[in-house]
């Protein structure tokens, strides 16, 4: 028998079984079995702070009418309206006696966020060649490095592990991935096939193009911003700026990352793929993606007793595939859903094929199989269908190496983005849910390895006459 790879341990170690709360870790030397989660006095920062002195560009924010779908040359109104529709702070609430709330143009688990973005401008009209960080509460950008060595705009992706494995312990490496493969989605929305990612790059040689402390915030992704020729490189080190405190680091993360590292640009043109074009993801409705992501919000109850109609249904899972071009070859995701509740379509298991539809998998109780599939939620028993991306990460692993593991999570992370821009671009609601990993080759009738799942459905107060919803946060005024 072949070695488990790191990737492999890492996936086995962190499932969440049906039969086990999950915070109560696996039994392995590996695991942090002591680590107590959600410890409201270590609370993580939600945002990456630098000095005072650096400069600052407060970017512009009258980003109305909304812009045409355009991949052209990126002038500072544009890489604003990115920037603020991907992972801008969009709106907030102040608790009685609390902390502000944020809410961020991108859905994160938890409301985490641990997605940081930076910019390396290049010929970008109204801005400095340069590194900037961008602020997302503040919609700004701040100078922290020297103009970078590339040949067109792009935005770098990093991840701060802290702010997700305060709640999730290891697991919430995974998270990284699926959140950077949602801002990206929306990058893609909003642009087109004017972005081009890069999953592959010299993993040191982007933490120091950034400022980005290797052992505390990983470079997940590198996002041209047009069809760039080459990786942007560091023409000196980076500010570092300040991620606030980190009380626990997870020594099975660290490992399972480094594994995947790439130490040399050689490396990294010889571990990419031939990249793979998909067609400009369709907008759902008539709204502009902009007031769709202003909308959206990850949905609390989904009325049971709605349907879907088949050809709304068909629509969103085609726009899970419609990724953007990137180098990492072949999509490697399966797809399968549970079909509830959409009209024409009997209720049960289907793999989902972009060319041909839902083939049948299982039928039986449909709404046992997605509530047993996400651990007891009833978000999923009460959705019209549940999405659940699914690879073999073994053989997957095998073919593209230790680095396979990130695209395979970064790749659900972007189908998932897919689903919910074209979700509530239809006005449905639309959710993503923990799966209880050991569940999923049962239900699935396959040897695979469930890696997200994306509830989808009637939100339960648009369904009722006279309702709306609850607890509008304060939206902030980008217009």
């Amino acid at each position: 028998m072949d070695p488990e790879s790191a990737g492999e341990a890492y996936h086995r170690l962190t499932v969440y079984r049906p039969d086990r709360p999950w915070f109560v870790p696996e039994d392995d030397e590996r695991v942090l079995s002591a680590f107590e989660p959600m410890d409201d006095s270590r609370y993580p920062a939600e945002f990456k702070r630098y000095p005072d002195a650096l400069p600052r560009v407060v970017l512009p924010t009258d980003l109305s009418p909304p812009a045409p779908l355009r991949a052209g040359p990126v002038d500072l109104v544009e890489l604003s309206r990115l920037l603020y529709f991907s992972a801008g702070v969009v709106r907030y609430r102040v608790p009685d006696g609390g902390r502000p709330v944020y809410f961020r143009a991108a859905p994160s688990a938890g409301n985490l966020h641990p997605v940081e973005l930076y910019v390396c401008a290049r010929d970008v009209d109204g801005l400095d060649d340069g590194v900037w960080h961008y602020s997302p509460r503040d919609h700004a950008l701040v100078g922290i490095g020297p103009p970078p060595v590339c040949d067109a705009p792009a935005i770098v992706l990093t991840g701060v592990p802290w702010r997700t494995c305060w709640k999730y312990a290891e697991r919430g490496y995974r998270h990284l991935w699926w959140d950077a493969g949602t801002v990206v989605a929306q990058l893609h929305a909003l642009r087109g096939d004017g972005v081009h990612v890069r999953l592959g790059f010299a993993d040191r040689e982007i933490a120091r193009l950034v400022g980005a402390d290797p052992a505390h915030e990983f470079p997940l992704a590198v996002v041209d911003l047009g069809r760039s020729g080459s990786t942007p490189r560091a023409a000196a080190d980076a500010v570092t700026g300040d991620l606030g405190p980190i009380p626990v680091t997870f020594p099975l993360i660290g490992d399972t990352h480094r594994a995947g590292d790439l130490r040399t640009s050689d490396d990294a043109e010889q571990w990419a793929e031939t990249p793979v074009d998909s067609p400009t993801p369709p907008r759902g409705g008539t709204e502009a993606v902009e007031e769709v992501i202003l909308r959206r919000g990850s949905t609390r109850r989904f009325d049971p007793k709605a349907t879907i109609p088949l050809d709304a249904f068909r629509a969103t899972m085609l726009a899970a595939g419609r990724v953007p071009p990137w180098d990492s070859g072949t999509w490697p995701l399966a797809s399968h859903v549970v079909v509830n509740a959409v009209d024409g379509l009997s209720p049960g298991v289907y793999r989902w094929h972009d060319a041909g539809g839902p083939e049948p998998v299982a039928d039986g109780d449909s709404r046992a199989h997605a509530r047993s599939l996400c651990c007891g939620q009833d978000l999923a028993y009460d959705s019209a269908f549940l999405v659940l991306h699914s690879a073999r990460v073994g053989p997957y692993l095998g073919r593209r190496g230790e680095r396979g593991y990130r695209v395979l999570q970064f790749a659900a992370g972007l189908a998932s983005g897919a689903l919910y821009l074209s979700a509530f671009g239809r006005r449905l609601g639309c959710t993503g849910l923990t799966i209880a990993d050991t569940t999923v080759p049962a239900v699935l009738r396959s040897p695979t390895d469930g890696l997200l799942a994306t509830a989808v459905g009637v939100p339960a107060y648009r369904s009722r006459p006279g309702a709306t919803r609850p607890g509008s946060p304060t939206r902030l005024g980008v217009r």
